[in-house]
């Protein structure tokens, strides 16, 4: 009989005996976005924000604005009294942020960057009613280098200044696609626990994420390149919500890939064995990052079921990103063959795995590269 869910915080373990009981606890705030959850019989872990049962039923805790402290004069003093204060209640909106806090100094607790929550502009002064400074992206990355009450001085990587409201943005107290190790662990050649160590990271570590497989982060550490095991390292994006909407796609893309719509029929073919069978896909992308190496695990269970087979489909192509919140990418796959024996009750199981984030030049590159291959198969094919 199955063990039921594990949920871990720290030394504390607490388990769900099925996917309603955890969702119940997640609506009721006893799993955090930071915990580590593990799926009946499973035996890796995920963060609690990244198991799809639990998409949307995690509470972050929200930060009053009454409670940022007010920072006078723009002294040193002031700004990092009230960045350490401000940083440190956003940080505890996840379980991770709060372990970190007990194992890291003060002063590296201290937010001088922030993320903005939506597209706005500077002031040249605190309180003006029109602002009338540069231009400011939503979620572009900023430095704070002042505060005075509600307000804060930002300047942005040109060098451009001003001030915004503290509504206006969020502290972070790293890049978001960087992570602080947890503990001294092993850097490793392969995503793999087994695999050769190439370097080491101390505990407190701050490393660069490259990307995403499985249970394993590819960082760039002083030590060299390697892999971190997910428990191994605290990712900068799960710190805010804004940041996390912006950057899990990144580093979790499967989980972003929908199934629009899929099929399966029995060939047809005089030449075909009976029991050949054709399928269709339309994936979608919600996600800004065009994606590669997508992986369709296909599973097949009879009317009892019980599985009668399982197979993997590579796909063959990419994925585009989507153009906007209402143009999202989509590729359409068909004359997908699969040799299994089936009836009327048998039923198929499609889920993603494998899925890689592309910045935009790579995927731009990459693109390229592909139409270039199609249209030399189309040519082969008309020959």
């Amino acid at each position: 009989m199955s063990a039921g869910w594990r949920i871990t915080r720290g030394e504390q373990q607490i388990a769900a005996k099925d996917v309603a009981e955890l969702k119940l606890m997640a609506v009721g705030g006893k799993i955090q976005p930071g915990d580590l959850v593990q799926e009946p019989g499973g035996t890796s872990w995920s963060y609690a924000i990244e198991v799809p049962e639990l998409n949307g039923l995690i509470k972050s805790v929200a930060v009053d604005e009454d409670d940022i402290p007010k920072a006078g004069g723009g002294g040193g003093m002031a700004l990092r009294v009230a960045l350490l204060l401000w940083g440190t209640a956003v940080i505890a909106a996840g379980f991770g942020g709060l372990v970190w806090m007990w194992m890291t100094p003060p002063e590296m607790l201290i937010a001088d960057q922030a993320v903005a929550l939506q597209e706005t502009k500077l002031a040249s002064y605190v309180g003006a009613e029109v602002a009338d400074g540069a231009a400011v992206a939503q979620f572009e990355m900023l430095k704070i280098v002042g505060a005075d009450a509600d307000f804060f001085e930002v300047e942005k990587a040109d060098g451009s200044s001003g001030w915004l409201s503290s509504a206006a943005i969020a502290p972070v107290v790293m890049a978001p696609t960087e992570g602080m190790a947890t503990q001294y662990s092993n850097l490793l050649a392969q995503p793999d626990s087994s695999a050769a160590k190439v370097g080491e990271v101390k505990a407190n570590e701050v490393v660069e994420l490259l990307q995403k497989k499985g249970d394993f982060y590819q960082a760039k550490a002083a030590a060299g390149t390697g892999w971190l095991g997910t428990s191994q390292v605290l990712p900068g994006y799960m710190f805010s919500q804004v940041l996390q909407e912006r950057y899990d796609p990144k580093f979790n893309p499967s989980a972003y890939v929908q199934m629009a719509n899929y099929s399966w029929t029995p060939s047809g073919e005089p030449d075909q064995p009976e029991t050949m069978t054709n399928m269709l896909f339309h994936l979608v992308n919600p996600t800004p990052y065009g994606m590669s190496g997508i992986v369709l695990r296909i599973t097949f269970f009879d009317g009892e079921d019980k599985l009668i087979a399982s197979q993997d489909f590579e796909v063959p192509r990419l994925l585009p990103p989507a153009e906007s919140e209402h143009e999202m990418g989509g590729l359409h796959l068909e004359g997908i063959d699969v040799d299994i024996a089936w009836d009327e009750n048998t039923r198929a199981e499609v889920k993603v795995h494998g899925a890689v984030a592309l910045n935009p030049a790579d995927y731009s590159r990459l693109k390229a590269e592909e139409e270039v291959r199609l249209a030399a198969e189309v040519e082969a094919a008309a020959k």
